[in-house]
Order: structure tokens, then C-alpha cells, then sequence
């Protein structure tokens, strides 16, 4: 109940600040951890392993207090193989060259891991402050992934308020 508040005055936060970014708190009771992250869905969707069209969204978190921030793209429809829900969460599959455009500016690309679990696929970077800041006063990301799977999937990500939104994680995340 607590954990279902902290998300509904996240989102009105966001939705107040008029921003695409959603903050969330996640609480591993078990491992007695939180994770604190950022959230903003792609306007492009993709057809995903179940044959269902999904929205690809983007993460910037933290998997602990203090800790270093990191951005996550889940994009649902990569690694097309069921996966083993005893393998264990955030195991690396391959490297993944991903063409970043930010607001119409020329393309750059950029080497990602391939990671996946027992709910959702996605890319990671761990190069969280270099990302920021191209997109800090930025309004739009394009990303596009590529590699051994024969299909390239696009994302395009509005991002305008993120410099507000990084507010959210102060305290919780070392300053991307």
C-alpha cells in the first residue's frame, strides 16, 4: 500500500512538472533494498516476443542509496527466447552498438550491454553522466539498436524536463 502512495505522488509530481519522466521507488523487502529511478516511454512501439506491440522505455536508476546511476532501455522484443527465471537478474548477453540522435543533431553511436531477466529485455550503460548531459536541456532522443539478432529496433524518447526531473533523484543517486 505504502509502496503503490509513493508511486501515485511520483507520477502527479511528474504529471505537475509536466514532464514525460515518471520517479519510482522500488522496495526489495527481501533483499531490503530500493531502487530509485527516472522512466519516459518511447512513442514508437515495437512487436514484442508474445506477438504483442509494446512502448520501448528508458531508465535512468540507481539500484541502491547513494549509489551510482546507471540508464536501462527495456525494449521487450530483443532476445526472442524464453529465459530461465532461475538464472540470476542483470546477466550480460552481449554488446550492443546503439545510434543515439538527440534533437535532430547528427548520429553518434555508442557500445551498450545486453542484458536480460526473468520479465524484460533491455540495453544498459554504465556511463550514466555522459548520456545526461546531451540530454539534459534536450527534447527528443532517437535510438536505434542493432546487432546479432538479424532486426534492428528504433525508440524515439521526448525528454524535455529531465534537468527538472534529476531533482527526484538527488539524494538517492550520485549525480549523473
Amino acid at each position: 500500500m505504502i509502496r503503490a502512495v509513493i508511486c501515485i505522488a511520483a507520477l502527479l509530481a511528474s504529471a505537475q512538472a509536466g514532464a514525460a519522466w515518471r520517479y519510482e521507488e522500488i522496495k526489495d523487502d527481501v533483499a531490503g533494498t530500493t531502487a530509485y529511478l527516472l522512466q519516459a516511454d518511447s512513442s514508437i512501439a515495437v512487436k514484442g516476443a508474445d506477438g504483442k506491440e509494446h512502448h520501448p522505455f528508458i531508465q535512468l536508476r540507481c539500484d541502491e542509496a547513494g549509489g551510482e546511476p546507471y540508464w536501462r532501455i527495456h525494449w521487450f522484443a530483443i532476445v526472442e527466447t524464453k529465459i530461465d527465471s532461475t538464472r540470476s537478474r542483470g546477466v550480460v548477453v552481449d554488446d550492443i552498438r546503439m545510434q543515439v540522435r538527440v534533437d535532430g543533431k547528427p548520429d553518434y553511436s555508442e557500445a551498450w550491454d545486453m542484458t536480460r531477466d526473468a520479465s524484460l529485455e533491455g540495453v544498459t550503460t554504465h556511463r550514466a553522466s555522459a548520456l545526461a548531459k546531451r540530454l539534459r536541456d534536450a527534447s527528443e532522443v532517437k535510438m536505434r539498436i542493432s546487432g546479432g539478432y538479424g532486426k534492428s529496433y528504433d525508440a524515439a524518447f521526448d525528454v524535455s524536463g529531465l534537468e527538472a526531473a534529476l531533482q527526484q533523484l538527488k539524494g538517492h543517486c550520485k549525480r549523473p
